[in-house]
């Protein structure tokens, strides 16, 4: 993570449209901010797509392609955040604090985990890893799953460890970097980056790891080292900000893999192969925050409990709660896992660091 700082612009007048009404060959008011400093972006290293380019002009305005094939096309919103490209190629994702606001304290919690310095102006710029939902390409083994939520488990564990509570982990702010699983296109995720065509069908988890990423610290807290006395937040229900990670943690679990449940209007449901996890994610989930398990402490119950599994279960398809896969794809799936078993791909599929 690095950090960029912008001269302050507040001064500046702006052209005001409302984000669902503009038509798309003129900028929101969002994007009208991020072309405002294309130059200071670029001369730090990093280019934003041509639509925020000084004197952009709409490129299908020219009738030599369809809107829809067109890159610069493409709409931010709501606007914080924005992908890019760094000097070296690498694609990145940019996200802008006021820091008038009161959000400076993702940046300190940034800090913290990357040793940069940063002064104090206008706006900051936070440089991250262009990341993706974990959803847009379904997990297909238990053991995919697993390494998945080892990392989760590992990444807070370590946050916790010194002494930072994230204050909101949910599915959404869990995310990955494109790789053989993943395209690099950050809005139609099907979509090449130029929008010349699709893009290749994704490798699976097993055979191309992926490492995961935590973010979202807008809601994250440093304690330092604080008494744990200091540490009672008001909200239910969890008495202390680390209890309420741990909370977190064990209702997504329960949610997204072991018992289902309704989140943003969807309806998820239960999957098959997970029950091993109950009774460890009863105790993170405890009504009484003074007896949940610490981070310590969940990491290596998960950890024991993943050494009881035999090769075929963390092999076995993720599919949900009273469901089968069906002939033809059961023997596709478990034809690739005999290949993977006989190139001895191990079924946890676990990441370099």
């Amino acid at each position: 993570m690095n950090f960029a700082l912008a001269p302050d612009s507040s001064n500046q007048p702006e052209k005001v449209l409302h984000p669902q009404t503009f038509p798309s060959n003129e900028l929101s008011i969002n994007e009208s901010l991020w072309s405002k400093h294309y130059q200071f972006l670029s001369e730090h290293g990093y280019t934003l797509r041509n639509r925020y380019r000084p004197g952009w002009k709409a490129s299908w305005l020219s009738g030599l392609r369809k809107i829809s094939e067109c890159e610069d096309a493409v709409l931010l919103l709501p606007g914080h955040t924005i992908d890019a490209t760094r000097s070296d190629g690498m694609l990145v994702a940019l996200k802008k604090i006021d820091l008038r606001s009161n959000y400076t304290e993702e940046i300190e919690i940034g800090k913290l985990f990357s040793s940069l310095e940063l002064s104090e102006t206008g706006l900051a710029f936070i440089v991250m890893p262009l990341l993706y939902t974990t959803q847009l390409v379904p997990f297909e083994t238990l053991g995919e799953v697993i390494e998945y939520i080892r990392q989760i488990l590992e990444g807070v564990h370590f946050m916790h460890e010194n002494n930072v509570a994230h204050g909101h982990v949910i599915l959404n702010l869990l995310l990955q970097p494109p790789s053989a699983n993943f395209c690099l296109q950050i809005v139609i995720p099907s979509m090449t980056l130029d929008y010349s065509g699709k893009v290749s069908q994704p490798d699976t988890r097993t055979n191309k790891p992926v490492k995961y990423y935590l973010v979202g610290f807008h809601k994250s807290i440093n304690y330092h080292n604080q008494d744990s006395q200091e540490k009672e937040w008001v909200d239910k229900p969890s008495k202390y900000q680390f209890a309420a990670d741990i909370y977190y943690l064990g209702n997504m679990l329960s949610m997204h893999f072991l018992d289902g449940g309704r989140n943003m209007g969807f309806n998820i449901a239960p999957k098959q192969g997970f029950e091993f996890m109950r009774k460890l994610i009863s105790d993170m989930m405890n009504g009484d925050p003074d007896r949940r398990p610490d981070m310590g402490e969940v990491v290596a119950r998960f950890n024991s409990l993943v050494d009881g599994l035999n090769n075929i279960q963390l092999r076995s398809p993720v599919i949900s709660a009273g469901e089968t896969l069906g002939i033809y794809k059961s023997m596709t799936h478990w034809a690739k896992q005999l290949i993977y078993m006989a190139q001895g791909i191990p079924p946890i599929p676990t990441a370099d660091f």
